[in-house]
């Protein structure tokens, strides 16, 4: 990435995260209503991504941090949340574990130690088969849709693999 966007890349990402962080600061500890999970749960992700990043001495650039933010977000929180809201409560332990073993693998490829958004695409793909929110069936690899049957619970810890 030019550095010429990574002031770009922080900013969208800061306020990607500030009205994330407004929902959640609006809520009360012991009960939180359905429509703030899906925030919830991406903030818990991201901060899973840096933190995963740093044990790793990586840099998570911000190109990467707003990709992660963005997909978490509109491809997989809110269409849980709007289709199957009894599941949505497993979302932030779901998203952030996935989010860890996507970082996981973007390390990987990461040029000099930087996780760029293309890093990120390549760790997401390396791991499609061990993502648990692959148990949520929003999508899967052949792009039709699956009969969840009964091992599809979203809170299982075994791996999302497609079966």
């Amino acid at each position: 990435m030019d550095e010429s966007f990574r002031d770009y890349f922080r900013w969208r990402t800061q306020i990607f995260e500030g009205s994330l962080a407004e929902q959640r600061a609006t809520l009360a500890a012991e009960e939180v209503p359905q429509w703030a999970i899906p925030g919830i749960a991406v903030q818990v992700g991201l901060e899973t991504a840096r933190r995963e990043a740093q044990e790793r001495g990586l840099d998570l650039r911000e190109d990467a941090q707003l990709l992660i933010a963005i997909l978490a977000q509109e491809l997989v929180a809110q269409p849980v949340a709007a289709v199957t809201p009894e599941d949505a409560e497993h979302l932030p332990a779901i998203l952030a574990e996935d989010i860890g073993t996507i970082v996981e693998r973007a390390g990987e490829t990461a040029n000099d130690g930087q996780v760029s958004a293309h890093s990120v695409i390549d760790g997401l793909s390396a791991s499609w088969d061990r993502l648990r929110s692959s148990n949520l069936r929003v999508w899967d690899r052949a792009g039709r849709a699956k009969d969840p049957g009964p091992e599809s619970d979203p809170g299982d810890l075994e791996s999302g693999a497609d079966t």
